[in-house]
């Protein structure tokens, strides 16, 4: 990606970590200095003086972020590290100048301008090329999770199963005289999944979406598979239109299909049931399990939505498996956004 480089100056996880640098500075340069004014005294002008540099510094960084992205890595590093300084030499400034001006007695008298000023901003230089570096090693880090967590989802679009389609067009075959009808049902059906295989990895589909594809995937299979198939649906719950990234439950109904229901010559019933809190939803699909566990081809796309999980939610959002003598379940938790709170 081009802009790696460049933090999330406008997010509350980055100004918070900004802060917690910031505090430790402070508490090593109260550990290591002979504060003449008492320690906790020390501990809390630097505390002001430099949260208040962070937080002005991160407010600058913020508004010129859509500036910064149109520049070369380089020159946008060098202006925000030049800003940075600046911001801490005039803040010193102001400190200095307050605190002679309303005799605040805040600053060591020895100290003269110049000097407060350059300490200030040298030991803002080196923190803030250190935190600069870790940021973009944490940038670096997650833009390479997210290459590989695209890769794997466009390997999993990639591959709807070649024996799905398979049954799916033989299906289509022996439905076209006998139920013509019937036969253009699945072909719609198979219309939506493949759309939804090939659609841009950066579109978001909402739950809504995400529900209808399931149905018309399993609308397939109930005509393949007949009576062994029964579905019991309880999402009434679920908030539908919550945004998620594509593909994120299909795979799990597939699972539940390809590796535990149909492995059953009985069949059975899968269960895909919804609950609600405040804060977050829940949606767990449960399948019955054959004698002769098949579950270990199942771990491609389960590795691969909970990591889109972490990508997308943090970790807000999860994907519990458990499997059973006779059942496998699997539950996906999921936050509810406050553009949907707020509407609720």
């Amino acid at each position: 990606m081009q802009h790696d480089w460049l933090p999330q100056f406008c997010k509350a996880n980055f100004i918070f970590s900004a802060m917690v640098v910031a505090e430790v500075v402070v508490l090593v340069s109260a550990l290591t200095d002979q504060p003449s004014g008492g320690f906790w005294r020390q501990i809390g002008i630097s505390t002001l003086f430099t949260q208040w540099v962070v937080i002005t510094a991160a407010a600058a960084l913020c508004s010129l972020q859509p500036m910064l992205r149109k520049l070369p890595a380089v020159a946008g590093i060098g202006i925000a590290y030049v800003l940075v300084l600046a911001i801490a030499a005039t803040a010193s400034s102001i400190g200095y100048w307050l605190d002679g001006a309303f005799r605040l007695d805040l600053i060591d008298p020895s100290r003269s301008h110049r000097s407060l000023v350059t300490v200030n901003t040298l030991i803002c230089a080196v923190v803030s090329a250190l935190a600069g570096r870790y940021f973009y090693v944490q940038r670096q880090w997650q833009a390479q999770i997210r290459s590989q967590a695209e890769a794997k989802v466009q390997a999993l679009q990639a591959r709807i199963r070649p024996h799905f389609l398979f049954n799916s067009m033989n299906l289509v075959a022996s439905l076209v005289r006998r139920r013509p009808q019937q036969a253009e049902a699945v072909v719609e059906d198979l219309s939506d999944l493949f759309r939804a295989a090939l659609r841009d990895l950066d579109d978001d589909s909402t739950l809504a979406q995400e529900l209808d594809l399931v149905r018309s995937y399993l609308a397939i299979e109930q005509l393949r598979l007949g009576e062994r198939m029964k579905v019991n649906w309880n999402t009434d719950s679920l908030p539908l239109h919550t945004p998620l990234p594509p593909l994120l439950i299909q795979p799990l109904v597939e699972n539940a299909v390809y590796h535990g229901l149909q492995q059953r010559p009985e069949g059975g019933v899968i269960e895909i049931v919804g609950s609600s809190q405040a804060d977050r939803w829940m949606l767990t699909i449960t399948n019955p399990r054959p004698e002769q566990k098949t579950e270990a081809g199942s771990g491609m796309a389960i590795d691969n939505i909970r990591q889109r999980l972490a990508l997308r939610f943090g970790r807000k959002a999860s994907l519990e498996t458990v499997g059973e003598p006779d059942r496998f379940t699997a539950t996906m938790t999921i936050p509810v956004p406050e553009s949907i709170k707020e509407t609720a």
